[in-house]
Formats: C-alpha cells, sequence, structure tokens
C-alpha cells in the first residue's frame, strides 16, 4: 500500500472526519478484498481553492485488482446490489457500503467518480468542500534541507509508483534524484556515473534484493550512505 499527499494540500481542514474515515476505509476495504497482486494507492490533491481559504480536495484509491466489467458499473452504488451474485458468494459483503459512501461524500458538498477496467483495476475518487482554519497547528517535524540542495541520491525501486513519489519528494527538497528499477541497473549506474552522494533502496526488489545490494555497495563503495 502506498499513499501519496501533494504539497499544495492544506495540512489542517475543517470537517467531520468520522464520516471522511468512513469513506476511505470502506474504499480500502474494497481495494484490499479485490486485489491479489500490485499494489493498491492513497493520493490527496488540492483541486481548487477560493477565497476565504475555501477548498476543494480529492482523495484517490487505486487498485491493481479484478477490475469492473463496464455494463456493471451502474450497480456499484446501489444499496443491497454487488456487480454480480458471484461476488457475494464468495467475498461476502451488503453491497451498502458504495451507497453509504456517496451519500456522505454528497453531504460533505462533493462527488464520487469511478474508473475501472477488467484484469487491470480500479480507481475510486471523491471530492469534499471543506476550509482550513485561519491558524495551523504544525504536526509534524520540518527538516532544513538547504545544506543538502543539489545532492544526487539514487533511488533503486521496482515500483514505479514508489520513484514517482520518491522523486517528487527528492525534487522538493531541492535534491537531484537519479532513478534505477533494479539492484542491477543502480550497480551500472554507480560505474559509469559519479557523485552520488546517497543510495536510497527499496527492500524486496526481484533479482537482486535490497539487502544484496547493500553488501556489495559496503564492499565497492565502503563511504557511500545506503539507506
Amino acid at each position: 500500500m502506498i499513499y501519496h499527499i501533494e504539497k499544495d494540500v492544506p495540512l489542517q481542514v475543517m470537517g467531520d472526519d468520522l464520516r471522511l474515515k468512513q469513506v476511505i476505509s470502506n474504499l480500502l476495504s474494497n481495494a484490499m478484498k479485490f486485489t491479489f497482486k500490485g499494489e493498491i494507492f492513497i493520493g490527496l490533491q488540492l483541486q481548487h481553492s477560493g477565497p476565504g481559504n475555501q477548498h476543494i480536495i480529492r482523495f484517490s484509491v487505486k487498485d491493481t485488482g479484478i477490475g469492473i466489467p463496464a455494463d456493471k458499473m451502474g450497480r456499484l452504488f446501489k444499496s443491497f446490489s454487488q456487480v454480480d451474485s458471484s461476488t457475494t458468494r464468495k467475498f461476502g459483503g451488503t453491497g451498502l457500503g458504495l451507497a453509504i459512501s456517496e451519500k456522505l461524500v454528497k453531504l460533505m458538498g462533493g462527488d464520487f467518480t469511478v474508473e475501472s477496467e477488467v484484469g487491470k483495476g480500479s480507481s475510486f475518487s471523491f471530492t469534499i468542500s471543506t476550509s482550513a482554519p485561519a491558524t495551523v497547528v504544525q504536526t509534524y517535524i520540518q527538516y532544513d534541507m538547504v545544506k543538502q540542495a543539489g545532492k544526487k541520491v539514487l533511488v533503486v525501486d521496482d515500483n514505479l509508483t514508489n520513484r514517482t513519489i520518491l522523486r517528487g519528494q527528492l525534487d522538493q527538497w531541492n535534491l537531484y534524484p537519479v532513478m534505477a528499477e533494479s539492484g542491477e541497473q543502480a550497480l551500472d549506474i554507480l560505474a559509469t556515473s559519479g557523485g552520488i552522494d546517497l543510495v536510497l533502496s527499496d527492500m524486496e526488489m526481484p533479482g537482486m534484493d535490497g539487502l544484496q545490494l547493500g553488501q556489495i555497495l559496503k564492499e565497492k563503495y565502503p563511504k557511500l550512505p545506503v539507506i
């Protein structure tokens, strides 16, 4: 499971957190139920800002699950309805989750959209209309990255979504990301490109995993920091 919050999303907003959690939990529950391999992605982005700190925020839950046939999409938001009867027999459920979620989203001033393709997965997204408080209480630690600006970070991860998110975060810190999708490619980059200041590696990768890569890097580049 992967999540990403765009940097322009307000740190704090006012609204019904209980109902918002209910909608997100339902979408995540469905994604986990119908996804047997691949990934589940949760994203937040600021769709619109207006006067008086008014905002429209979009929440997205995307999976690489079984997908939904186009001719069954109309059943999704009907109470006590599922895609077909075999879904109920195999996965259980009452068919109320999405119907209730859609009503809650409308009460929060938003809308629901669904995109899906059989065998490739589904994307459920919804918006809420909310406002940000005039004074924001900082709830996280901010790091001073000024002295690190311009340093090269080699990111090693076989997952494209992870690489995309990490690239965005490193760009935000004014670091220079270099991307590799395997341990073997990372070693090639290090052998042909100089100036790498840090290696940030995933642990579980096909072929050479992060532990094996780390051992090789420790032998070949003992002064190179590896995370």
